[in-house]
């Protein structure tokens, strides 16, 4: 069973939405568009212990993160070829 979602919000304190990282209940990740570039943000789990995730799950959460935020803002397509050439 996949613990791991994401959803788009729209939080106050940024100017574009963003995806929410979710592992069940708990928030564990945001990753926001911010001057022509994605940003990940961690948060500490509600324990304070270290996350420990499968590295594919994750990996593939995170890319759903981006492809979801990116159907969401407007992204300059020179920024979106500039990003894909650089993995």
């Amino acid at each position: 069973m996949n613990y791991l979602s994401v959803s788009i919000a729209s939080v106050p304190d940024r100017e574009n939405v963003v995806a929410e990282l979710w592992y069940q209940d708990q928030l564990w990740g945001e990753l926001s568009y911010e001057n022509n570039e994605f940003k990940l943000e961690i948060y500490p789990s509600s324990k304070g212990d270290a996350w420990n995730f499968n590295y594919e799950k994750v990996l593939q959460s995170i890319i759903n993160a981006k492809e979801k935020l990116v159907n969401e803002i407007t992204i300059p397509q020179e920024i979106l070829l500039q990003k894909q050439l650089a993995y």
